[in-house]
C-alpha cells in the first residue's frame, strides 16, 4: 500500500504505511522504501537513521547495498565505495550466516 501512496505522491500516507510495515517486520525492503520517502521529502538525516538502524539489526548484503546507494545519492562516494566492498562479503538477507 505504501508504494501506491508513494506513486500518488502522498508521502505522509506512504510514510505511515512503511513505518507500520517495519513495526510488523523490520525487513530490508520496508526500510529501503521508508528511507526513500525521507529522501524525497528532504529528510536526509532520517533516511540515514533508518539505514543505520537496519544495519544494527543485520549487516546483510542487501542492507549494505541500499545504504551504499543512499551514500552515493547524497554525494558521499568514498563512503559508498567502502560500504560496497563490505557488501561483497556480507551474508544475504534471509540466509543464515555461517562463519568459516
Amino acid at each position: 500500500m505504501g508504494v501506491v501512496w508513494m506513486e500518488l505522491e502522498k508521502y505522509e500516507s506512504a510514510e505511515k504505511c512503511f513505518l507500520k510495515s517495519i513495526e510488523l517486520k523490520s525487513g530490508h525492503l520496508n526500510r529501503t522504501m521508508l528511507a526513500f520517502i525521507y529522501l524525497l521529502t528532504d529528510r536526509t538525516d532520517e533516511a540515514e537513521r533508518i539505514h543505520l538502524e537496519g544495519l544494527e539489526e543485520k549487516r546483510t548484503q542487501e542492507r549494505l547495498e541500499s545504504y551504499a546507494d543512499f551514500l552515493g545519492a547524497t554525494g558521499r562516494v568514498e563512503e559508498e565505495a567502502i560500504i560496497l566492498l563490505e557488501a561483497q562479503e556480507a551474508p544475504q538477507e534471509g540466509k543464515k550466516y555461517t562463519p568459516d
